[in-house]
């Protein structure tokens, strides 16, 4: 847990190098309630490297039972 908190704060860090930092963190702020009310968990991607686009450096993990019909 301490590793993810670590790589979200980079993550806004390096997003505060960049510039547009409120944008960024608007945009954050908004993938975290979205996923939430999914009760998922928003997590780091797996990229390399930041992109300074929310959308594209997390994603929304969901677990528990799938909302597909297996039936099709």
């Amino acid at each position: 847990m301490r590793l993810i908190l670590a790589i979200a704060a980079l993550s806004l860090v390096g997003a505060c190098a960049k510039g547009g930092e409120n944008s960024y963190r608007a945009e954050l702020e908004r993938l975290e309630q979205s996923c939430t009310a999914r009760d998922g968990i928003l997590r780091p991607s797996a990229a390399p490297r930041q992109t300074g686009r929310p959308a594209l450096d997390y994603v929304c993990e969901i677990h528990g039972p799938s909302r597909i019909d297996p039936r099709g």
